[in-house]
């Protein structure tokens, strides 16, 4: 079988009115996801040790996980002596064309290829290290928004990177309400990062992007269900709430 991949539309949206009805539905301070109170309730109602990367964010500044980071911090951070960035713009310079990934005109992998590396980054989380000792930087929070106008947009994303290269954070499903953890790895090499479910579900699904992407205002995100279907989607940063300024 084929893959299915649907890569490279652009999501057609306003960013501010995005943002400005999100924030109408956040109104209240308890309604804001990802602060401090908020991961209280959350990770109490779900089994802690899925959530063990994140069993002392709590004790953190409120709106902690809502900052975003750059990239000139990421050096002295990982001590990975990168010199620059590269760019992951899934449908421009990344792109897929009869089953296989292209870099710009370079046949870089079959796609199914592809997913298995994304799959192994996002698998390759030490198990030794203490989760408990671990300092995070955080990324911030971003929207998953799809370029399909029947889709809801209420998908987002906060995600937090150690000086390990691990990635953690939250998926959350702000219509049922709906929290996951995430855990994942970013690649030294190449500057891909992929992350997945930690609570033991859905497991062939792998969130991909560059780890530069993570902080730039817009960029985009593929999502891999599996190896037979890819989608890209559009990552959009989401403001910290105006108490946290």
């Amino acid at each position: 079988m084929s893959p299915s991949v649907r890569v490279g539309a652009k999501a057609n949206f306003d960013r501010g009115d995005y943002r400005q009805n999100l924030g109408s539905r956040w109104s209240r301070y308890d309604r804001y996801p990802f602060q401090s109170s908020w991961f209280n309730v959350h990770i109490g109602n779900n089994n802690s040790n899925n959530w063990r990367w994140q069993r002392g964010w709590n004790s953190y500044p409120s709106y902690w996980s809502w900052r975003p980071a750059v990239w000139t911090s990421f050096n002295p951070w990982f001590s990975w002596n990168w010199n620059s960035p590269y760019r992951y713009a899934y449908g421009d310079n990344i792109y897929y064309r009869d089953n296989y990934v292209y870099y710009g005109e370079q046949r870089y992998a079959p796609a199914t290829v592809y997913y298995t590396q994304a799959s192994d980054i996002a698998r390759a989380v030490p198990t030794t290290v203490d989760a408990d000792a671990i300092d995070w930087m955080p990324l911030g929070v971003f929207a998953v928004v799809s370029s399909d106008p029947s889709k809801s947009n209420t998908i987002s994303l906060q995600l937090a990177i150690s000086k390990e290269g691990i990635i953690a954070g939250t998926y959350y499903d702000e219509t049922d309400d709906i929290s996951r953890p995430l855990e994942g790895m970013v690649d030294q090499k190449t500057q891909r990062a992929a992350w997945g479910f930690a609570d033991g579900k859905d497991q062939d699904v792998i969130f991909e992007t560059g780890i530069y992407n993570l902080t730039l205002e817009e960029s985009s995100l593929l999502i891999h269900f599996g190896p037979e279907e890819t989608q890209a989607f559009t990552l959009l940063r989401l403001e910290q709430p105006a108490d946290a300024r």
